[in-house]
């Protein structure tokens, strides 16, 4: 299985139109690393916060329309970031 690494971008100015990176092209990896990427995913799992040497981490799966899933990691800040959305997603 792919898996990706999550992180948050330097501060960059909002774009006011929509222009969605492909999930194919993230599975195919023609994506180069140095962009910005959107993607509209279904959110499959979530784990538990960790933490290890690197600092927090936190696991997810995400699944596209084609029912492709990647395995994601966010760290750091980044990562309890995501959990504290996650759990406002899923209720207390």
């Amino acid at each position: 299985m792919d898996q990706t690494i999550v992180t948050k971008p330097s501060g960059l100015a909002a774009i006011l139109y929509y222009d969605f990176t492909p999930f194919d092209y993230i599975i195919e990896k023609t994506v180069t690393t140095g962009v910005l990427v959107d993607v509209i995913v279904a959110l499959l799992e979530v784990g538990n916060l960790t933490e290890d040497y690197r600092g927090l981490k936190l696991s997810f799966k995400i699944m596209d329309q084609y029912k492709e899933v990647l395995q994601c990691e966010s760290h750091k800040l980044q990562a309890l970031e995501f959990q504290r959305f996650f759990q406002r997603l899923t209720g207390p």
